[in-house]
């Protein structure tokens, strides 16, 4: 037990040094601002509510992307830790089968979404 506490204190520490490392980075004047701003890429404003809308779903889309993600992990890891438990195995596969049915079921979505509302010369994003 003590060997478990010994490898999460050296997991916390090494965080603690990448995040105190990513800081200094992070507070670093790059010049990237100065260039963004010379493209025009620095002006977030929502100027009307299409736009308002297309920010907001690709929010969702992005979030909804992360949850696929981790769905596909998690169900590998399970698989993997299985061990030949055909029940596990089994889990697994349910857990990635359905969100490879979800993500084609959003994509989809969007899709149809997405060319109904060009067909109806709505500008969206």
């Amino acid at each position: 037990m003590k060997n478990f506490y010994k490898k999460i204190i050296i997991i916390l520490f090494l965080a603690g040094i990448f995040f105190g490392m990513a800081t200094v980075v992070l507070a670093q004047n790059t010049g990237l601002e100065e260039t963004a701003g010379a493209a025009g890429l620095l002006d977030t404003g929502i100027d009307n509510l299409p736009q308002l809308i297309g920010t907001v779903i690709g929010a969702a889309l992005a979030l909804i992307g992360a949850v696929f993600l981790l769905l596909m992990l998690y169900g590998g890891f399970i698989w993997m830790l299985a061990r030949g438990n055909d029940q596990e195995v089994t889990r697994a596969k349910n857990i990635i089968i359905s969100a490879i049915y979800g993500i084609i079921i959003i994509v989809g979505a969007y899709a149809i979404t997405y060319y109904v509302m060009q067909a109806l010369g709505v500008s969206g994003s």
